[in-house]
């Protein structure tokens, strides 16, 4: 017994190589800061952790320096910038460029505060590429769900 395979014909409605290369240039690319140069494009992972004491907030942003993040709390919102530019440049013996290359990062977070956290004392650390704001705790009386109103 022969077993007849059949094998449909694909006819496609734009030239193949426009085709391919659409797919080549979409699924190709670098990923932004990963395995290049370029321009970083997302946000930086970050942790949150929380402890007895004090939350912990950890963002991952290696190849910066603490000169490049700014910290601010305001209306009870904490916002972490980051911005940084390098230039990188090659020159011939002439004094002409051959090569220049501008790289920027530019990234900001923010997190909205719980009441719990005392504002005065928050304290960020950067090392190892990982930014670390401590955010202290304080004690909140708990507030009444209902509160009942004597009627006169």
């Amino acid at each position: 017994m022969r077993v007849i395979t059949y094998k449909p014909i694909v006819r496609r409605p734009f030239p193949a190589t426009w085709v391919d290369d659409l797919f080549e240039n979409l699924f190709n690319r670098s990923l932004g800061g990963f395995d290049s140069k370029e321009v970083m494009s997302s946000q930086p992972s970050v942790n949150v952790l929380e402890e007895a004491q004090e939350y912990i907030v950890e963002v991952a942003a290696p190849g910066l320096t603490k000169e490049d993040f700014k910290v601010e709390i305001e209306n009870g919102y904490l916002t972490i910038r980051a911005q940084k530019e390098q230039k990188e440049e090659e020159e011939r013996e002439n004094g002409k460029y051959t090569r220049r290359e501008f790289n920027f990062t530019q990234f900001q977070r923010s997190f909205h505060l719980p009441e719990t956290v005392n504002a005065e004392s928050i304290a960020a650390q950067y090392e190892n590429g990982i930014l670390k704001v401590r955010l202290p705790k304080v004690e909140v009386a708990p507030k009444e769900a209902v509160k009942t109103i004597e009627i006169k």
